[in-house]
Order: structure tokens, then sequence, then C-alpha cells
């Protein structure tokens, strides 16, 4: 009788510890650890209008983003890299001055994440898939003054893609 008790107060034990060693979320990132902003990042929404799904609805979707601006080269060259992932409906909009085919590399990224490379009037001119680690770097074939990284299907799941316009905040959109 006495070792029954035994059995079960071990696997009390055992159930209790292993529930305190589980990952915890909040706001988790692709590895489920936490998605680490650093204090000071200016966040800016951008806002896409989707096509509707059937013909009886009248107005066109809407999907935003909370996006952290890369607008300097040392925040462009560190962008996602390091980090644990993206929290859902955040990513991370690369700016530049004018308008290039920037080189981009994932291969310090930790997570898979979906890019959109945009024109100065926020026109999707492609979109690209990135593997976590990719050491291959991607040049988009247009010249773009945008990017948009976000977890990798956002634009899928959303069918957007090539031609569909992200709506910028004011201050970036003055181009």
């Amino acid at each position: 009788m006495n070792w029954k008790r035994h059995i079960i107060t071990f696997a009390i034990i055992f159930l209790v510890v292993g529930l305190l060693m589980a990952p915890r979320s909040g706001c988790p990132g692709a590895t489920g650890r936490k998605a680490i902003r650093p204090p000071d990042a200016r966040i800016v929404t951008v806002t896409f209008r989707g096509r509707p799904a059937d013909r009886e609805r009248l107005s066109p979707l809407s999907y935003t983003v909370r996006a952290e601006v890369a607008d300097t080269l040392e925040k462009r060259q560190a962008g996602l890299s390091d980090r644990p992932g993206l929290e859902p409906g955040y990513g991370m909009l690369y700016v530049y001055e004018e308008a290039r085919r920037p080189e981009f590399s994932w291969q310090y990224m930790g997570f898979p994440v979906s890019a959109a490379f945009m024109r100065a009037d926020g026109t999707i001119s492609e979109l690209h898939r990135a593997r976590q680690g990719d050491p291959e770097p991607f040049v988009p074939a247009d010249s773009i003054v945008y990017v948009l990284e976000v977890r990798e299907g956002w634009f899928a799941d959303r069918d957007l893609g090539a031609g569909d316009r992200a709506e910028l905040p004011e201050e970036l959109a003055t181009r």
C-alpha cells in the first residue's frame, strides 16, 4: 500500500516539474520564444487592401501590419537577424532613400519570413519566401524603395501579391 502512494507522489512531482519546464508563450516568435524589439524602435502601420473573395462583398478587405522601421544603414544591416521570431501582426519595413536593387541575405535569420519588395508608391513588385538561415543572397528584379518582412505565409494567406499596393504612413510615402 505504501509503494502506491510513492508512485502517485512521484508522478505528481514529475508532472509539476514538466509543466514548470515547458516553454511559455506570450508573443511567441517562430521558435516559441518571445520576440524582442528594441525599446526605441519606431513602429508604423502598413495597410494593404485585399481583393474580396466573393463578388457579393461590396468593400475590399483590409490587412494591417505593425512594422518596425529600418531606415538607416545600421538598422537595415541588422534587420531581424539574431531575433527569435516575429510577433503575430508585426514585421520590419526597410526604407531606402532612393530606388535601388538591394541584396538581401537571410543567412543569420532564426525563422522563415515572407518579404514584399515594393516600389516608391507602395506597389508590390515581387514577393520572396526566405527560409531560415538561407545563405543565398536575393536581389529583386526591379528597383524598389521598401521591403516588408513578415511571418512566412502572411501574404499568401491573404491572397496578396505582385501588383497589390500598400498604404504607407505619410512621413514615409513622401518620395
